[in-house]
């Protein structure tokens, strides 16, 4: 029998490849952290199998068990902020469920669900998947992107000016004056938005602002808890956006953030005898009671949970991190009787924001929501060991569909990256969900 601990050490080296881009024999501390589990916890490395499958650079298949086979429990240690944000079931029993499966219907059309808090990047793939699948039609509609995309620059621009006030940030005399300048102009973003050019007016005082040593450093410091949007990346392509011809890029439109409300759908053709519905579910707390109308007969679940987001908190004011958050919201969707048989792919997003972060020396394990297991081996604070803590916790969570989870890095504003996610998605699909449901709907024939 071959030895368990070559297989995790091999593991770790492509989990460390695949996270950084480097080989893990140059990192010792990070084949420490995942090297073997203690007798009384399990760790991420338990779910690291021999025969797990790197499928891209940032993109690791992760097995739900450890290696001895049994499941990871611990849900109850999620306390009682689980039940609060667990998801109501309509109390369908097993057989009813698996009948609406069967049932007569396009058993080539899959039905996907993009699931995760606000801001973790479920409407960023989602755009990535319309690109791959639809790119006439994504083309077509980026003319339309250019009110948010100014939208999105003067918010931000608003927001660090807020934060540096409360903070007591130095401001020039010429930032000041920008910003008086700049704040009328986005009460009227929205009268620009049929307009052929981006109004003249803004780009002084902008030019102004990118221009200023404090506003970047103001930029620098408030990027270490936001990000929502990556203000330096309109900051830096401020001619382009206001050039007469301007025309949003593909990746000006990756880098937009646009609020999701309710649930958008569409539907694409994968190739061949594939055909995907595909629901983008607004992430805000707000909009989570109607995700349950989307809940019947679902193949496969798309969750997205953002590592770079560990110390920003969420929209809604409360005190717990977007990351926390995540975790909370996936034990109660991982473990609905609903979703115990359906495919569901675990992707963490914002790996590039996390190892930003942890280079400006932003520490990550310093609250109690948020401490390393008492059992990890590894306490340092590197890109791929946070990964492994995180991954580890998640799957924890999901003790119930745990064999169903498959685990993805892939950062949502990565067009390669996204492009090799919705790659394995499709695999997965053709292996796992359309077998399943041909041999169901076999048993259920009368």
């Amino acid at each position: 029998m071959a030895d368990p601990r070559s297989s995790r050490s091999a593991a770790a080296a492509a989990a460390e490849k695949s996270l950084t881009g480097k080989n893990s024999d140059r990192d010792p501390a990070t084949l420490t952290a995942l090297r073997g589990p203690s007798p009384q916890r399990s760790s991420f490395a338990d779910n690291l199998s021999a025969t797990s499958t790197l499928v891209a650079p940032d993109i690791k298949l992760l097995g739900p068990k450890g290696h001895d086979g049994r499941r990871r429990h611990g849900r109850r240690s999620l306390g009682t902020s689980l039940r609060r944000l667990t998801l109501p079931c309509l109390g369908s029993s097993e057989q009813t469920h698996m009948q609406a499966v069967a049932a007569p219907r396009d058993r080539e059309t899959i039905k996907i669900l993009l699931l995760g808090p606000s801001n973790s990047g479920k409407s960023t793939l989602y755009n990535q998947m319309r690109l791959l699948y639809t790119k006439d039609e994504f083309q077509r509609r980026k003319l339309g992107w250019r009110a948010a995309i100014l939208e999105n620059l003067l918010g931000h621009v608003q927001a660090v000016y807020q934060e540096g006030k409360t903070r007591g940030w130095p401001f020039s005399r010429v930032v000041k004056r920008s910003l008086r300048e700049l704040s009328d102009l986005k009460d009227r973003i929205y009268r620009w938005w049929e307009l052929v050019e981006l109004p003249a007016e803004a780009l002084a005082p902008l030019r102004n602002l990118r221009d200023s040593e404090s506003w970047r450093r103001a930029l620098q410091t408030y990027s270490l808890t936001d990000t929502s949007v990556d203000a330096f990346y309109f900051m830096d392509i401020l001619e382009r956006l206001f050039d007469g011809k301007y025309a949003p890029s593909t990746q000006d439109v990756l880098n937009t953030r646009l609020k999701t409300t309710g649930i958008v759908e569409t539907a694409v053709d994968v190739g061949g005898d594939l055909r995907y519905r595909v629901f983008d579910l607004g992430g805000a707390r707000a909009e989570r009671k109607k995700w349950i109308h989307a809940f019947d007969s679902v193949d496969v679940v798309v969750f997205h949970a953002p590592l770079g987001s560990f110390n920003e908190r969420v929209d809604e004011g409360a005190e717990a991190s977007q990351l926390d958050e995540a975790l909370e919201l996936f034990a109660s969707i991982a473990n609905l009787k609903w979703f115990t048989r359906t495919l569901i792919v675990l992707n963490f997003t914002k790996s590039d924001c996390l190892r930003r972060k942890l280079a400006a020396g932003v520490k990550v394990f310093t609250t109690k929501q948020q401490t390393l297991p008492d059992t990890w081996p590894d306490k340092s604070e590197t890109v791929a060991n946070v990964s492994a803590i995180y991954a580890d916790k998640f799957l924890r969570a999901a003790p119930e569909t745990a064999e169903n989870v498959v685990v993805t890095f892939a950062d949502a504003n990565d067009v390669l990256q996204a492009a090799r996610l919705w790659d394995l998605v499709e695999a997965k699909v053709r292996e796992r969900v359309v077998p399943f449901r041909n041999e169901l709907s076999q048993s259920l024939v009368v």
